[in-house]
Parts: C-alpha cells; structure tokens; sequence
C-alpha cells in the first residue's frame, strides 16, 4: 500500500488504517496436518506519519519518500534525561535516532 504525501489529517500528515492478513499454509509431503490450516491472523493498524521531527520529514528530494510507517501499537516508556536520571544515556539515543534518522 503506498500513501502520497498530503493525503493525510493534521500537520503531521497522519493517515490511519485496518490490515488483517488471511493466510493459509500446508505441511510438506509425507507430513500431514490437522485442525485448522488457515485464517485470519490479527488485526494490525498500520499509521503513515510525515511530521516534522521525522529525519525524512523534508523527503530528501523525492516526496514519495516523505514520512514514515510503523504500526500504532504503542509501549509507553517513562524516560529522563535529566542529569542523574537512571534511564538518562536511554532517553538521550531516543531523542537522537529522532533528530538523525537511519
């Protein structure tokens, strides 16, 4: 699935949507299986993002390019980087690969 730039709401670009993969498998030969052999996975939400803190926010010269994708199950951390703080030299290479990129 490809997303062109703008398409998306806010000033972030941000576009939403559902993917549940169908699959079905076999066994080679002489092994057999039984039971199910198929089905509907799960249900991923995959986000295209094209705010400005992204690396490739200005796209680098080609604006397919632009933003990035990542799937919208989010962990959330509490981090510090704050003199001291345990999780410091953590929050430091977060915000780094930020700024950065790949």
């Amino acid at each position: 699935m490809t997303s062109k730039p703008g398409q998306g709401t806010s000033s972030a670009d941000l576009i939403f949507a559902v993917y549940e993969p169908v699959v079905s498998y076999s066994a080679p030969a002489p092994w057999k299986l039984s039971g199910a052999t198929g089905g509907k996975l799960f249900m991923l939400a995959p986000r295209w993002d094209a705010a400005s803190y992204l690396a490739n926010s200005t796209d680098g010269g080609n604006p397919d390019r632009k933003g990035a994708a990542s799937f919208s199950y989010i962990t959330a951390l509490t981090l510090s980087a704050k003199q001291g703080a345990e999780e410091q030299a953590e929050a430091a290479h977060i915000r780094q690969a930020f700024l950065v990129g790949p």
